[in-house]
């Protein structure tokens, strides 16, 4: 039998009796044995450091196993092995392969190649066909073969595909993940537009491509009822948005990536400059 003790680890799990509680966890065979104050046993290794925390398993929502059509640059393995390394026991699959992953036959597949491996994948259907934005996918046959979600991975999708989408998937509670931009305005932008994209010369994205865009789905939102997720939304106005929705009893929620909520670095050829991220 394989043990090991974390030695005084902040426990994250709102479900557990000991959540935010920092406490001493015996592990065996990769089993949760013992949760104390205390524990102290010879001959088993100990790990303990400052500020360690414990966690359920983390859920990616938007990953890009590249599999299938692009295994050259990475493949349902490849990813999950990158998954496990980084603390996700999850991942939901964009549709932007080749073939795309608009039909049950494209969602059985990675289904039934994802059964061995140390993760979930779980992929999401494409809203629109060809993720061109005109027209809607086959999204219950999709669901019915273990599509967990639907999403038109970073393409735009017309407003009144949209609005056919969200009545489509309402007969099954289906939920709609959106990346909320306006290409004709954000168009060929490098980074958020402000103070540093000026200094640096890149061309900026101003926030209002990401707001209107939340805006006009919040409006078909409350035309139609169903379900929006926006992801990595990277505004304060677009945050508000959707405080303000949720607020009035409509089904939304969003994720906000890592580096939006930080300084990241933009590379220039001689320098690195510190900037924000859009």
């Amino acid at each position: 039998m394989t043990q090991l003790i974390l030695k005084q680890v902040r426990i994250i799990d709102p479900q557990s009796p000991h959540h935010l509680q920092t406490l001493d966890m015996l592990i065996s065979d990769g089993n949760i044995q013992e949760i104390a104050s205390s524990i102290e046993k010879k001959g088993v290794e100990s790990i303990q450091g400052n500020d360690l925390a414990v966690s359920v398993g983390w859920l990616d929502m938007r990953a890009n196993f590249r599999d299938p059509g692009f295994e050259y640059k990475e493949d349902l393995m490849s990813g999950a092995r990158a998954a496990v390394a980084g603390g996700f026991t999850a991942v939901a699959l964009l549709p932007d392969t080749l073939p795309i992953l608009q039909s049950k036959s494209e969602i059985e597949y990675i289904r039934n190649a994802s059964r061995n491996l140390p993760i979930d994948a779980l992929p999401m259907g494409a809203i629109s066909r060809n993720l061109d934005g005109d027209e809607i996918t086959e999204m219950f046959d999709m669901h019915q073969s273990g599509a967990v979600a639907f999403s038109n991975a970073n393409q735009p999708v017309k407003a009144g595909v949209m609005q056919r989408a969200l009545m489509y998937v309402m007969g099954f509670d289906g939920l709609l993940c959106v990346h909320a931009d306006m290409p004709s305005i954000s168009n060929g932008g490098q980074m958020h537009e402000g103070y540093h994209s000026t200094v640096l010369g890149l061309k900026g994205i101003p926030d209002h491509s990401e707001s209107i865009a939340i805006n006009r789905e919040l409006e078909i939102l409350r035309y139609t009822g169903g379900k929006i997720h926006f992801s990595h939304i990277s505004t304060l106005a677009g945050i508000q948005s959707i405080k303000a929705a949720k607020k009035e009893g409509l089904a939304v929620s969003c994720d906000v990536a890592v580096h939006q909520l930080s300084g990241v670095y933009v590379r220039v050829p001689t320098l690195w400059q510190q900037g924000g991220a859009s």
